[in-house]
């Protein structure tokens, strides 16, 4: 066993551990499990490639078949891992298994190929297989390579598109820095992986025919790339993993949430005298989706996005939410944002979290709005009530 297998084996050893770490993370759960299944496909790969003993065993070609087929789910979850994180898609939906369909087409067509020729047809024969089969397994690898290299390039454009419309982040804000550098690099190890499965298209057999061989472990380089930036991220930015909202600042827009920013004065929304009447259930809608489903944590909301969840006018939706909440729209969705933050400041495993960032987590666009807004309603700095908290905490333990 050389240095590369040692290499390979280790890495693939570590992508277990953080596959097991994604999966069992309980916060943001779906971005996670997205991530464990781009570890899952790096540490098969990694195993099957890098342990030796694996090579001399009559099976090892359906290992290498088998890492090719669930290396097909590698780009689509980089994609709809990114669109999440954007707030582009709120969850993962059903028609997103759309991206998947190349995995369970060679999932379910090739195994009853599998099962019959392993199970009856190689034992009989001392591990050998007819030359028609052989035959199969060839066309069907060459179908593969053409497959991951298509879903690089498409994949790695669309990412690249999202990534593209958000610009440049807030300096000030080293949350949002850290998403879009992580989610940058998770771009580039996807290009990479794109580079190299184009390379190994082209020198086999000219066409793309034939059996990738056990040496050509330079394919893998992308993934060890993978695996120790994960690492490096999950001991140094741990709430990139962890923390609920993973948001980052979109282009500068012409119009933007003003009264959030600064202090300025705004008319109550008016009712005229004969005022529509909306029924309990349009309220529990909408406050079901500010309060239950935390909008107020989008840190660009604002009416027209209640507009698009509820389906209704945005005069109806004035209407609606001044006779729900009796109060101007920012300051009810910052007082909500003001009580989240709170909370957060009370959780001990949030002491190591610097508060611009427990800000953005809460909603605010920026930290000079939410300490002048906290200040105005607790009478002191977020500092302050953070070292307060922390000594009542200290006081009682």
């Amino acid at each position: 066993m050389n240095f590369t297998n040692i290499f390979l084996l280790t890495g693939g050893l570590q992508a277990i551990i953080l596959l097991m770490f994604f999966f069992v993370t309980k916060e943001k759960r779906t971005t996670n499990r997205l991530l464990a299944i781009m570890m899952l496909v790096c540490a098969v790969n990694c195993l099957v490639f890098g342990y030796t003993p694996l090579k001399s065993e009559k099976y090892y070609e359906y290992l290498v078949r088998f890492s090719f087929v669930i290396s097909t789910t590698f780009f689509p979850s980089v994609y709809i891992y990114t669109k999440i994180s954007l707030g582009k898609a709120k969850n993962f939906r059903n028609k997103d298994f759309k991206h998947y369909i190349p995995y369970f087409l060679f999932v379910f067509l090739g195994l009853p190929f599998f099962v019959i020729i392993t199970s009856v047809w190689l034992k009989l024969t001392n591990w050998t297989y007819p030359e028609w089969t052989y035959n199969i397994v060839q066309i069907s690898n060459a179908v593969l390579y053409w497959l991951l290299g298509f879903q690089g390039i498409f994949y790695s454009w669309k990412t690249y598109k999202l990534l593209n419309k958000i610009g440049k982040v807030d300096q000030s804000d080293q949350h949002s820095q850290s998403i879009q550098t992580w989610l940058n690099n998770l771009l580039l190890v996807s290009l990479l992986v794109l580079l190299v499965a184009a390379v190994k298209i082209l020198t086999i057999n000219g066409l793309g025919f034939g059996f990738l061989t056990p040496q050509t472990n330079y394919r893998l380089i992308p993934a060890m790339i993978m695996i120790y930036i994960l690492t490096y991220k999950c001991i140094s930015n741990p709430e990139i993993f962890k923390n609920k909202q993973l948001k980052v600042v979109s282009k500068p827009i012409a119009v933007m949430p003003i009264a959030e920013v600064i202090n300025v004065e705004r008319p109550i929304l008016h009712i005229e005298e004969k005022e529509e009447v909306f029924s309990e259930e349009e309220k529990e809608k909408l406050k079901k989706y500010i309060e239950t489903e935390k909008a107020y944590l989008n840190t660009k909301l604002g009416l027209q996005d209640l507009v698009d969840e509820l389906g209704i006018s945005r005069n109806r939706m004035s209407t609606l939410f001044q006779q729900t909440y009796k109060k101007k729209f920012y300051d009810v969705i910052n007082n909500f944002r003001l009580d989240e933050a709170i909370r957060q400041l009370k959780e001990k495993e949030n002491d190591h979290i610097k508060l611009e960032i427990l800000a953005y987590q809460s909603g605010f666009h920026s930290k000079a709005t939410f300490n002048k807004l906290f200040k105005e309603k607790m009478g002191q700095t977020p500092s302050a009530y953070r070292k307060e908290v922390r000594f009542s905490r200290e006081k009682m333990a």
